[in-house]
Parts: structure tokens; sequence; C-alpha cells
């Protein structure tokens, strides 16, 4: 029995686990953190704290499915907030009838909204982090590769809600197509991304950008911008990306500036 405790005390992945709830205690809500972790992970699995919880959140995960190594804190619903945007009310909510695909570590701030209807699939890669108070609803398929950063106040939805009718043409258009995007995406703030958008690896949408449509014959690395969004030009890198280590000192030419 000691021998049992002392293996799990001292085991590195669930000393992590501890030490980021303890870290950020004060935004966690302890109670929900321990019970989801229980009711989805073996013993083994739930005392790394996979998944951290913070206050003011209306979590119900349903179906999720983890496709990387369990660790600990690899998913973070509203335990980060940033003072400067974040008005510490606002409500992180997750309400998922569907699956939920999990490749790595997943960070939502305070005030996100993912709602995922019933037989959509919604899943996220690596390193995918979605800004304050932004929303995500799945009716059919969203697809996130890694390294994803969406900035507060955007969208993104694979779906209209609505059919639209078209009286020439005597037809209906589809009010669900799936959204894909690509490896190192980076959406800036209040952007929305509808229905049936491709976006390859590399992409930057500009801030206030409302953005429909396949982007991939375009390219990687592109900018895109406006209402409606359209291609502004490529071969453009954020200057955090992590794809292009050839790049290095570039990168932190423009990180010093």
């Amino acid at each position: 029995m000691i021998e049992k405790i002392l293996s799990i005390l001292l085991d590195e992945d669930k000393a992590k686990g501890i030490h980021y709830l303890f870290r950020y205690r004060k935004h966690v809500d302890f109670l929900k953190t321990i019970y989801t972790n229980f009711k989805y992970f073996p013993i083994s699995d739930a005392l790394k704290f996979p998944i951290v919880i913070g206050k003011n959140t209306d979590i119900k995960l349903g179906s999720i499915k983890f496709n990387c190594p369990i660790k600990p804190s690899l998913v973070r619903l509203g335990t980060q907030p940033i003072p400067v945007i974040e008005d510490g009310f606002s409500r992180l909510v997750v309400k998922n009838s569907g699956t939920i695909e999990i490749g790595g570590l997943f960070i939502c701030q305070t005030g996100v909204k993912i709602l995922i209807r019933e037989g959509a699939v919604f899943s996220v890669a690596d390193k995918v982090k979605f800004g304050h108070l932004s929303k995500v609803v799945c009716h059919k398929k969203i697809s996130i590769g890694n390294d994803f950063r969406m900035s507060w106040e955007c969208q993104i939805f694979d779906t209209d809600f609505h059919f639209v009718y078209n009286t020439e043409k005597n037809k209906y258009y589809p009010r669900l197509k799936p959204v894909i995007i690509g490896n190192d995406v980076f959406v800036g703030n209040r952007s929305t991304i509808g229905k049936g958008t491709i976006l390859p690896n590399g992409s930057i949408v500009s801030c206030n950008s409302n953005v429909s449509g396949d982007f991939s014959i375009n390219g990687d690395n592109i900018l895109i911008k406006g209402n409606p969004a359209v291609f502004v030009k490529n071969n453009l890198i954020m200057g955090s990306n992590s794809f292009y280590p050839e790049k290095e000192e570039i990168v932190a030419q423009m990180l010093n500036e």
C-alpha cells in the first residue's frame, strides 16, 4: 500500500498535473476538475488531471476521444484569464452532443462557447487556442490542425442555421458544410470563419474578416482579409511560427522589434 502511494506521489506527470492546479488555483474549479477526470479516465490517468476546468463554466463534454498520449493539463477550459481583455464574469460553455477529438494541448480562455450537435465531429490537433468570448458551432464537422491561434471574439460555424432557396434556379443551398483548418493558422480578433471554409497551412486571417470558401488554391502562408475576405498575398509567416525552424533568425528579429 505504501509503495503504491509513493509511486503515485513520485510520478512526474501526476506531479505536473497537481502543480498546474495549484498554480492557477484562483481560477480552477476543483470539484468539476476532479469529477471530470475521474469520470473519463482510469485512475492512473485521472491523477494527471489532463482536463482542467475553470470557475464560471457550464461543461457537458459528452463523447470525447484523445488521439494523443494523456498528459497533465492537456485541456484547459477557462483557467487562464487575461485581465486586460477579460471582465472575469463571462461564462465558458461547452455543450457536446456529438464527438470531440483531442490531439494535444487545447486551451479555451474565459467566455468561450462551444456547441456540438448530435452526430457532428469537432476535432482539434496539438497547441490549439481559442481567445476570450470566441464561439464555435459544429453541426457537421470542424477540423483544426496544429498550432492554431484564434484571438478574442471570433466565430467558427460550419452552418448558417437556415436553408436558402434560389427562386430562379429552383433549388436549395445546403446549410451545412465542413470547416477544414490547416496547421499554424492565426485568426485575428472579431473574425468569422463560415461554413465550407478551407484554410491552408500558415494562413493569417486579418481582424474583422468574414471568411468563407476554399483558400487552399492560393497555396500556404497566405494573408486573408476583408468582408467578404479575399486572398491578399502569400509567402508570409507569423512571428511565433513553429513550423519553419529554418527561419529562426527572421522570427527572432520580428519578436525583438
